[in-house]
């Protein structure tokens, strides 16, 4: 708190010399307030310098004293807003070419009103004398009595200057863990007949989240579960079974999840994805409280019990909840020597120690030895330290923070916030109110980092550098978030392909110090923290409301109470409304920050103009059609969001006149076909996410002086046609534009034509495409339905920074450019030219060096003309080419690629391209689909493939088998598929070869009638999963075969018995108690049913057996069956009278079972869940 503080009354002087200028010697006494404002200004400095590291006794006095002042600097600055604002209009009027007459009824208008400027400025300067007094007043309170240990202490010597570059190590560095990885994994591994929970005990900054991630991401668990993995950060540690189901089901199906309300139709979603596939759940961070009880933990595993579950805590007690069915692991501190190898990583990174400089780097390390021994083993005290002092490697200042006393009340579970908090001094001051912003957020939440930059500077919390005009304030928040990640305030970074942060977390007791900095200024309304946000209302400045999805759509506080408020997020859909919006606006005139994503609104009141001074608006995902016109009065507005706003149809007309905005993000919106007028005038415009070209094409010009950055889409580019002969289209629209990353140019959706104005068009086209040349610095170029017949040369110029490049559907393009010749390029799409018929040698450039020398990723599909595509002998080209996609139907020659690991082929009308797969001995992943002349599969595909790892095949209709000695060099293969391949008649006689075979999928064969010659092969230490569903042809199961699918540890059985109620007898005998699900069709009706699913691991569901009377035997003696499903058994007449072990029973279309059951009624031992639909 006391360092924000110093920086709002510093920010207060310097806004306020700025603001008023010229214009505050007008108000009375003017040159006397300037003098007090200087001294004053010298208090600050006092201020900032001491409270910093005051710890005393009077430590409550003072934080009362630092709230006082905060709120008197708030004040101040909200007041100069206004009269800042105030000023912005006055001049608009003034700068408008208007009529002489109008001009002066403006002015008779202003004269009698509250807005003459003559009035308005006395008002003003009236207001700021008054809260300078107040401000004053509260200083000398203290009588500047203050300490001055600052002047010559640890803070005082503090290397806190910025870096523009950094090079940080990230959160995923985790050292000394092995032993406990290892004991993680075999009990995830191991095979388990009841549902497994392993829960990591231990305090907080021990690595329980970091050992976690190393289990999550080992190849080992990969390799048993894919995909199939889910990562859950409970939400404040509390267990509301709604919100992470919705969590679990937004990694699934993240398209889903938002149509999903109420825990019925959650569950019914999450049942349906999880259907019997094995998962990994991990629950991080969970606490225990009155949400986490044995009945809440009942309910979760009843619906995760095909799940391996994961929990991170700081409590024992969740053990205890979790009861026998979980295993705990307590997570130790770190020994002494990891957390110095830790730290040394940390402090130094990996670069070696000069000559001359190894005596110093010998003393520092002395003194960080001694340090890394005071943090007990504790790793993320060693990383936040590491990375401070690695930052100033002065040999005093390692001293100082030996010497000082921040490790004296290292005890218990408290031991690390002393370290953070000394962390958190270190920072420079403009870093300090950003990262106490982020409390903002809720604990655990993924944060985007361009939005937060943003955040801050609309916030007021970043202010131009008026040293450097050339700086842009969100450089100088770019620069901010790298030195707050460098300390490690940041973690669990995800990156974009071109290596840019999209987003990051904060540990949790990061978040913890970041609210007890901002204490009630800044933080969250939720369930848990109403009492202390009520009784602290008036001191509120930044808000998000976080009151679960099911609260109501009120919140528990008046928007009365809270005037001052500068930001109001909420991440509570319901809570905002039409309503609450007008309230809004009419009540919270200081409001900067909006963020309303997500609210179920479909209108925007036009009285949004009340608030004069907002800088930032969010109303993406959002129902509504425009914005009103009012808007373009908030001259203060710097950032407007409509993302994914699917019903919007425009934008505001007069969106020129906001002189302030920097970023207009409108991603999505597929309805917005046209762009305000004179987007131009926008000087200060940075982000544009979209633009529309009108129907002249004229606007397309507007760009030009616009300096955009980050990513761009143009659309409608054809309806430049309209006015080509008279359109003054000339370079550099986007030669200028050094900060932009990404381009879409897209011809799409448009008129198309045809006959006599076909080459008039491709002539129009190609002259559009080359006038829009972007900078060389561009990473990602898109280009979509493009009717030109050659592209410009500018796409091959060896000066661009190209890393990805996609043609999409250009459909009249003969010939593709020279890319090989672009030196970074790693992602070539070309999709849809379906008039090219070749790539020749031009395609890899005129240089002498490499072709393609960074490519890494290239997909050719859809181009039904292509037929050659060439080799160049005498160069080397694709040299590390790892992943390659073809759709070709009728390519015959192709360069050979040794160096490629995953392949795909599909639609290709010859077995050529089949050929050549012998000749890549790296390759790993081949996926092979849609071929139709394919018959057999024999070993000169599979010869060289020593390194195969998967093998998937699909929707060959011919494919009939595998010769014998098809896969006898493919001992590697872990994961083998055959999918829709309605000829395909047996497996392989050679599996016995596949000693490392995991996974088998085979899947709708029709014709499939032999499978157990191929099982008995197969080894039984490796294979974990068998899934064999929709192969109703096959006519024999032996006991062999039955009992090795039986055996492995993830089976998913659908057979066809033909009313063979002896084989359904058969299945169940041999069917060990490890067996996941097996579905047996006995062949009449459809076997389609309704029955609500319940997620299980040994699940018996027996379909269409007319022949099928009386209860099975077998399953009254399976002690393991948790879910048992009888479906369209017309003759199946009663159920069992003694004790059946299952958990779930659901019985549908059987119509004898019906009277039998309203006659007598049924009474079922040990079921605790029964779904009759008869």
């Amino acid at each position: 708190m006391e360092a924000l503080v110093a920086l709002s009354l510093n920010k207060v002087y310097d806004h306020l010399q700025i603001a008023l200028g010229e214009e505050y010697e007008l108000i009375k006494k003017a040159p006397n307030e300037l003098e007090k404002l200087k001294r004053l200004k010298l208090v600050i400095f006092n201020v900032q310098k001491d409270v910093v590291i005051d710890h005393d006794s009077n430590q409550y006095t003072l934080t009362d004293w630092l709230d006082e002042m905060n709120d008197a600097a708030y004040d101040v600055e909200d007041t100069i807003d206004i009269f800042e604002t105030e000023k912005m209009r006055t001049l608009h009027r003034r700068s408008n070419n208007i009529k002489m007459t109008t001009r002066f009824i403006y002015r008779v208008i202003d004269f009698f009103s509250s807005a003459n400027p003559l009035f308005f400025r006395h008002k003003m300067g009236s207001s700021v004398q008054k809260r300078l007094g107040r401000l004053t007043d509260i200083v000398n309170e203290r009588g500047y009595h203050l300490t001055h240990s600052g002047s010559s202490g640890v803070v005082g010597n503090l290397g806190t200057n910025m870096h523009d570059t950094f090079s940080y190590i990230g959160g995923d560095v985790v050292l000394g863990r092995e032993e406990d990885l290892e004991i993680i994994i075999k009990r995830l591994l191991k095979v388990q007949t009841t549902m497994e929970v392993v829960v990591l005990v231990g305090m907080g900054g021990v690595g329980k989240t970091a050992l976690a991630k190393l289990v999550y991401n080992d190849s080992q668990v990969n390799a048993l579960f894919g995909e199939r993995k889910v990562w859950v950060c409970v939400p404040g540690g509390i267990v509301d079974l709604p919100k992470i189901l919705k969590l679990v089901i937004e990694q699934i199906d993240p398209n889903s999840s938002s149509k999903l309300e109420g825990l019925q139709a959650l569950t019914k979603k999450l049942i349906e994805l999880f259907e019997e596939n094995m998962y990994l759940l991990v629950l991080d961070n969970v606490w225990t409280n009155a949400s986490l009880s044995m009945y809440s933990w009942s309910e979760m595993k009843s619906l995760f019990r095909n799940c391996k579950i994961m929990v991170t805590t700081r409590e024992e007690k969740v053990t205890s909840v979790i009861s026998s069915e979980s295993y705990m692991h307590r997570v130790k501190c770190l020994p002494e020597d990891v957390c110095w190898s830790l730290f040394m990583k940390m402090a130094f990174g990996d670069k070696k120690c000069q000559a001359s400089q190894s005596i110093v780097r010998s003393a520092l390390e002395k003194i960080g030895k001694r340090i890394v021994e005071k943090c007990k083993g504790l790793p993320l005290a060693v990383r936040v330290l590491g990375s401070m002092m690695g930052r100033n490697q002065d040999h005093s200042y390692w001293m100082e923070i030996e010497k000082s006393n921040i490790f004296e009340s290292i005890e218990g579970e408290n031991e690390i916030f002393g370290i953070l908090k000394f962390s958190y001094n270190n920072l420079p001051s403009k870093s300090r109110f950003c990262f106490a912003y982020c409390s903002i957020f809720p604990k655990a939440s993924v944060m985007n980092k361009m939005d937060l930059i943003q955040q801050w500077t609309d916030s007021g919390f970043i202010v131009p550098n008026h040293s450097n005009q050339t700086k842009e304030m969100e450089h100088i928040g770019k620069e901010i978030f790298e030195d707050l990640l460098s300390r490690c305030f940041f973690q669990d970074v995800e990156e974009d392909y071109l290596g840019n942060i999209k987003s990051f977390k904060m540990h949790d007791l990061i978040h913890d110090l970041a609210q007890s900095i901002a204490k009630y200024h800044c933080g969250i309304l939720n369930n848990e923290n109403q009492v202390g946000f009520l009784s602290n209302k008036t001191k509120i400045r930044f808000l998000s409301i976080d009151m679960g999805k099911e609260a109501s759509s009120e919140i528990p506080i008046k928007l009365d109470d809270i005037p001052t408020l500068r930001t109001l997020q909420s991440f509570s859909p319901q809570i905002i409304n039409e309503v609450f919006l007008v309230d809004c606006f009419t009540r919270l005139k200081f409001l900067r920050v909006l963020n309303c994503s997500g609210a179920s609104i479909d209108d925007v009141p036009s009285s949004i103009d009340s608030l004069k001074l907002l800088r930032y608006v969010d109303f993406s995902k959002t129902y509504i059609k425009k914005l009103p016109e009012t808007v373009c009065r908030l001259q203060n507005l710097q950032t407007i969001k409509l993302n994914f706003c699917m019903f919007l149809i425009g934008l505001p007309k007069n969106m020129r006149k906001l002189s302030k905005l920097r970023h207009l993000e409108i991603n999505d919106c597929d309805r917005v076909d046209t762009m305000p007028v004179r987007m131009d005038q926008l000087s200060l415009l940075q982000t544009l996410s979209n633009f529309t070209v009108n129907n002249d094409g004229a606007n397309l010009n507007e760009l030009r002086q616009l300096k955009l950055g980050g990513s761009l889409i143009v659309e409608y580019l054809g309806r430049t046609r309209n006015v080509a002969k008279i359109l003054d289209l000339s370079d550099g629209i986007f030669t200028s534009k050094e900060n932009l990353i990404s381009l879409d140019l897209s011809w799409e959706r448009r008129i198309r034509r045809s006959g006599r104005f076909v080459e008039m068009n491709e002539k129009i086209d190609e002259h559009v495409l080359s006038i829009l040349q972007p900078h060389a610095n561009l990473k990602q170029l898109r280009i979509t339905s493009f009717d030109g017949i050659r592209f410009p040369t500018w796409m091959s110029d060896s000066s661009q920074l190209l890393v990805s490049i996609t043609l999409d559907n250009c459909n009249q393009c003969l010939n593709l450019p020279a890319f090989g010749q672009l030196r970074y390029l790693r992602i070539l799409n070309v999709m849809g030219l379906k008039r090219v018929e070749n790539i020749d040698e031009t395609f890899y450039g005129v240089s002498e060096t490499d072709g393609f020398p960074s490519l890494e990723e290239l997909q050719l599909i859809n181009m039904p003309a292509f037929r050659e595509w060439s080799d160049v002998p005498s160069r080397t080209i694709f040299p590390k080419l790892s992943s390659l996609k073809l759709q070709l139907q009728h390519l015959e020659v192709m360069p050979q690629i040794p160096t490629l690991r995953q392949l795909s082929i599909s639609e290709c009308k010859s077995l050529f391209l089949l050929r050549l797969v012998a000749k890549l001995p790296s390759l790993s992943t081949l996926d092979i689909g849609d071929i139709s002349n394919l018959t057999c599969l024999t070993d000169d595909y599979f010869k060289s493939l020593t390194a195969l790892k998967k093998l998937s095949i699909w929707c060959c209709e011919n494919l009939e088998s595998f010769s014998e000695t098809a896969l006898k060099c493919t001992s590697s293969l872990q994961h083998l598929e055959i999918t829709y391949c309605s000829m395909f008649k047996s497996l392989p006689q050679n599996m016995a070869c596949l000693q490392s075979l995991k996974n088998l999928e085979i899947e709708y064969c029709s014709s499939l009638v032999n499978v157990s010659d191929g099982l008995k092969c197969l080894n039984s230490l490796s294979l974990r999963s068998i899934k064999i569903v929709g192969c109703f042809g096959i006519k024999y199961w032996s006991d062999h075969a039955i009992q090795k699918i039986s055996s492995v540890e993830e089976s998913r059985i659908e057979i066809c018995s033909k009313d063979n109620v002896e084989l359904l007898s058969r299945w169940l005998q041999n069917s060990k108690e490890i067996l996941q699900s097996l579905r047996i069709n006995g062949g009449h009706g459809t076997g389609q049913h309704t029955i609500y699913r319940v997620p299980g691991k040994r699940v018996v569901s027996i379909c269409c057996f007319e022949k099928l009377e009386v209860f099975p035997k077998e399953l009254m003696n399976m002690s393991v069956l948790e879910r048992l499903e009888i479906v369209d058994c017309p003759n199946f007449s009663c159920l069992p009278s003694g004790r059946l072990n299952v958990k779930y029973l659901g019985i549908e279309n059987c119509h004898l079972l019906k009277a039998h059951c309203e006659g007598q009624g049924y009474l079922i031992s040990n079921v605790n869940r029964t779904q009759l639909d008869i």
